[in-house]
């Protein structure tokens, strides 16, 4: 994530025309596009920088993400053999952590959203084999669900949640499917469980619990099937249990445990099912086991060892149940492997990984259970998969990823405005972007990358806008850059180098378009520089500093474009600001600060541009103001906020410009914005978010004004 010190911003810098009216991104979308597609592809991280081309048709995206993809949802069926997503599923809009078989093609699925489809579904649904919503099955369960099993006609879910329909149900219940109701099954834990199994006349539990069914009980316990009581079986694990898996009188245990069963037994052990403790089978991973799967006489493991048994093991092993031994079947992920499901051919696996075997796989991938080697089956979800079941011809995959089958791009994306797919441009950084701007042919880029295209680029680069290649201009930053601007022969950069251009240059330099070497002008700041906004004859700037252009300027300046000296004009913050936008006589600004330009004013405030002082405009925010965007009515405000002029608006709101109340705008995402742009009636942001309005929308979106 972004190297930011004491704050974020995530800012496009604007330039104010010659006749000093209205700022912009650096450039002027043109309208000769159709209206934005409203099925953008969506990214799998934050986007932090965005700026529309100048025809109006392309939007370049900058960022933390390394893919791209159509919008799926949390959770969907895919077809075993093809990879491809099987037709007519509704989107899940938050993290799926666990899913069942429900026996007849359709899926119990668990986790933490709040829709399915067009549906209101919390934490719980039951999906039919031909993509339905099951209207009888409907419970109210007010936190996430992380486990299920089922035992005939009982389902029985654990997790973190604590009432089920307005009932207290702390971390773990039964509901009846012959009637779609919760029985009165109710063991009442102290706190998550993660994983259960059920035997013949009790249920095996596991979690972070230290109490359950009435009982002490460490982090793992039986329960009484008919009564939800504790039984005397009391292996008592010295940390989480994570997953189990039942095979006859044997229970294994998987977690962060290195006590279980009256024994030492690090993160895996085999309890004996009458007495609870720990028999000599004991392979003896080096770090956390998250899944447990029994198929014959083999244990396939999933977790975040590298060693298991002896012998190097990469997050995924197969031991035999009975000896503890490793076999020789040796998948070796890149990364964790937290879920697997299995077939009678394969094994399937779910996790952080992008590599497994020799095979670029990114969080999912199945594996042959005799070789070992991984088959073409390549779904490539955009983010982790947390939770696996399979069904004749179907895999359910679950996770916090909101997208299947897209493509690498890794912190640059262009994305075609009307059809909403990403173009052939991939310049390719390797490391995060935080702003953009146009200037002609050319997109300048900045952030913490030191490649762009495989070539050497500290920090700040040009790439062609067509064929995403890498320009000559190479000003070499020693740290990163966290905003650039334009005039008509510099690039203005911000952030926390102090060598840039060929020349020594502390947070702020301008950059001479062709050469890449920095100009005269030097305004010296002793802190981050967050946002700029220039003009024809200043650089307003906002950041962290407390002295710039050899004044003392509380985070906030404005810079004589010329001399580099700080002119008169004073607002004087308390704290840190994070953006600016101008327009005409006004400016605006957001941030942390509570007092600025002579007034209390929290987080956003507008100034009087001739003599720095707050106006009665003042919109009573509740948290930071990140990034601003001001149109002839309204200011677009995103951030980290609640509530914003006098109304309940989360992280992003349009204010009224002259009342300083909150529009009826509302999209509603549910996280951090970080950039704003408007465009030909429509408003693009980004940032740390996954939904918009409780529809799927990851990254970034873009809404009519």
């Amino acid at each position: 994530m972004k190297n930011w010190g004491f704050f974020i911003t995530y800012s496009i810098a604007f330039v104010l025309t010659a006749c000093g009216g209205g700022g912009g991104t650096g450039n002027t979308p043109g309208t000769s596009c159709t209206t934005p597609s409203q099925e953008m592809w969506i990214t799998n991280d934050e986007v932090q920088a965005m700026v529309v081309s100048e025809d109006g048709c392309t939007v370049y995206l900058g960022g933390g993400f390394t893919q791209i993809g159509p919008r799926t949802g949390f959770g969907v069926p895919i077809n075993s053999s093809t990879g491809d997503l099987e037709p007519n599923y509704p989107i899940i809009n938050g993290e799926v952590r666990t899913v069942l078989s429900d026996g007849n093609d359709g899926w119990y699925v668990g986790g933490d959203f709040t829709k399915v489809g067009q549906l209101s579904r919390n934490n719980l649904v039951h999906l039919f084999s031909d993509g339905s919503v099951d209207t009888n099955f409907v419970f109210d369960v007010d936190n996430a669900v992380n486990t299920m099993a089922l035992s005939g006609n009982i389902l029985y879910i654990g997790g973190a949640f604590r009432n089920i329909d307005s009932n207290e149900q702390n971390h773990i219940a039964a509901i009846d499917l012959n009637t779609d109701s919760l029985t009165g099954w109710n063991p009442g834990a102290n706190s998550t469980v993660s994983t259960i199994q059920v035997g013949v006349s009790t249920v095996y539990v596991g979690g972070s619990f230290t109490n359950i069914g009435e009982q002490n009980r460490n982090y793992i316990a039986e329960l009484d099937i008919s009564t939800g009581l504790a039984t005397s079986w009391d292996p008592s694990a010295s940390r989480s249990v994570k997953t189990l898996a039942l095979d006859g009188l044997i229970i294994f245990a998987g977690g962060g445990f290195a006590n279980i069963g009256g024994q030492t037994r690090r993160f895996l052990a085999a309890l004996d099912v009458n007495t609870g403790l720990a028999t000599s089978w004991d392979p003896n991973p080096n770090s956390t086991i998250n899944k447990l799967i029994v198929a014959g006489t083999s244990l396939y493991i999933g977790g975040d060892f590298r060693l298991i048994g002896g012998q190097g093991r990469n997050y995924i092993a197969e031991v035999d149940t009975t000896t503890g031994g490793l076999t020789s079947w040796d998948p070796s992920a890149d990364n964790s492997v937290t879920e697997l499901s299995g077939d009678n051919n394969l094994i399937y696996a779910g996790g952080r990984f992008n590599v497994i075997g020799v095979e670029d796989r990114n969080h999912l991938a199945a594996i042959d259970r005799v070789t070992g080697l991984v088959s073409d089956w390549n779904p490539n979800p955009n983010n982790r998969v947390f939770a696996l079941a399979v069904s004749n011809s179907t895999v359910f995959a679950g996770g916090r990823f909101s997208s299947i089958d897209g493509v690498s791009r890794n912190y640059l994306a262009a994305v075609d405005i009307t059809t909403g797919q990403p173009t052939t441009w991939n310049p390719n950084a390797n490391d995060w972007v935080y702003s953009i701007v146009i200037d002609g042919q050319s997109i300048y880029v900045a952030g913490d990358f030191t490649q762009v295209n495989s070539v050497d680029r500290n920090y700040i680069a040009a790439v062609d806008s067509v064929d995403g290649q890498i320009t000559s201009w190479d000003p070499n930053a020693n740290n990163t850059v966290n905003v650039l601007a334009k005039s008509d022969s510099n690039i203005y950069a911000g952030g926390f180098f102090t060598s840039i251009g060929s020349d020594t240059r502390n947070r702020l330099a301008a950059l001479d378009k062709t050469t890449a070497i920095a100009t005269a002008w030097d305004p010296n700041a002793n802190g981050l520089v967050n946002s700029l906004f220039v003009t024809d004859v200043s650089v307003y700037t906002v950041g962290n500093f407390t002295n710039i252009g050899g004044m003392d300027r509380n985070y906030i300046a404005e810079i004589d474009r010329v001399t580099g000296i700080a002119t008169t004009w004073d607002p004087s913050a308390d704290s840190m600001i994070s953006d600016i936008d101008v327009l005409e006589s006004t400016i605006y600004v957001g941030g942390l600060f509570t007092t600025i330009g002579g007034l209390n004013r929290s987080f956003i405030a507008e100034l009087d541009r001739a003599t720095g002082i707050a106006t009665a405009w003042d919109p009573s925010v509740d948290d930071g103001v990140f990034v601003l965007k001001v149109t002839d009515s309204v200011v677009y405000a995103g951030g980290d906020f609640q509530n914003i002029g006098a109304e309940s608006r989360s992280y992003l709101a349009a204010i009224d410009r002259t009342t300083g109340l909150a529009t009826a705008w509302n999209p509603n995402p549910n996280n951090t914005i970080e950039t704003l742009v408007t465009f030909d009636g429509n408003i693009l942001f980004g940032g740390d978010f996954t939904t918009v309005n409780d529809e799927v929308r990851e990254g970034y979106a873009v809404i009519s004004e």
